[in-house]
């Protein structure tokens, strides 16, 4: 009898290897600047810039052209308290505003009890002492 013809197992091309992350690279931009996206929450805020450059957006969502560098970046909104950030660019093309109403406790007392206790004109339904 002639010998068995031999088989050779089938082999499946190696998978590329994994990488645990990968980096966003940005091609240079050209005259040295950048777009930069400013939104914000509540949206509404004008921001400044400064840091070597003077420039604003009135009110959020909005862009900026803005040279490479650091920037401090100050958000305003009517009702809340200022939010300054740092800003590097290129690395960062998206500034995120949180703007948070500040929260505390008031005592309200008066020299005789049962007043009528207001917030900005409006009746809150309570009497001192509260």
């Amino acid at each position: 009898d002639p010998p068995a013809p031999e088989t050779v197992p089938e082999t499946k091309p190696a998978a590329p290897p994994r990488t645990a992350a990968i980096q966003e690279t940005r091609p240079p931009v050209p005259g040295g600047v950048q777009s930069v996206v400013f939104l914000s929450s509540p949206e509404g805020a004008e921001v400044a810039v400064s840091g070597g450059v003077q420039d604003r957006c009135p009110q959020t969502p909005c862009t900026l052209e803005l040279p490479a560098g650091s920037f401090e970046i100050r958000g305003k909104l009517a009702g809340y308290p200022d939010v300054v950030r740092s800003v590097r660019v290129p690395d960062q093309s998206r500034v995120y505003l949180s703007f948070e109403k500040p929260q505390g406790t008031v005592a309200v007392n008066s020299n005789v009890s049962g007043a009528t206790i207001r917030i900005d004109g409006k009746d809150t339904g309570q009497k001192t002492p509260a």
